[in-house]
């Protein structure tokens, strides 16, 4: 008796997963999917033509951009649904370069616009995280540093410096007053 109960079971297991009558199942894969190997297949095609268009803009962006591209970088382009028009560009800005900037905004998006053929941008929005230029100090030049410092200033300074004991502290002291001197003159 139970026999047959559970013979009944499996039978109404198999009916409820057959495919319907004329189709024919397609095989399950057994085991774990990757989770990028599923979101390919649904955002793939969406996030081709926004790679496709921000990689155009950021291609073109000193031409665009003019003097702005040098404090700024498009990061992000987005669009609300599947519409392709009246987006949002994510612009990275310097700081400090934040209202400039923004008085430039009708003149950015009427330039990427003139480039993509239609509005594509209608808003920008910026994010101050670009990082200020790195320039590189050249090695102080002991001859150029000792030619900069002036005698009279010298003078004053070892006037200054005579009454401490140490020779040590004294030379210091002397090479301090040197270094404040000459960067107090190229400022």
């Amino acid at each position: 008796m139970i026999k047959a109960e559970y013979a009944s079971v499996i039978a109404m297991t198999s009916e409820r997963n057959s495919p319907p009558f004329g189709r024919t199942s397609t095989p399950r894969r057994k085991g774990m999917r990757s989770l990028s190997g599923l979101t390919e297949t649904l955002l793939g095609p969406a996030l081709r033509g926004r790679v496709a268009i921000l990689g155009k803009i950021i291609t073109h962006w000193p031409e665009l951009a003019g003097e702005a591209a040098s404090w700024s970088q498009p990061i992000d382009i987005q669009f609300s649904g599947k519409q392709k028009s009246d987006g949002v560009l994510v612009l990275s800005i310097r700081s400090g370069t934040g209202p400039q900037t923004q008085m430039m905004t009708r003149t950015l998006c009427d330039s990427i616009n003139s480039l993509a053929g239609y509005a594509m941008v209608s808003r920008i929005r910026l994010v101050q995280n670009l990082p200020a230029p790195v320039f590189e100090e050249s090695a102080p030049d002991s001859v150029s540093d000792e030619a900069s410092f002036d005698e009279v200033a010298q003078s004053k300074l070892e006037h200054k410096l005579s009454t401490i004991n140490s020779p040590e502290l004294r030379a210091a002291l002397l090479k301090l007053g040197q270094t404040v001197n000459s960067r107090q003159k190229t400022d």
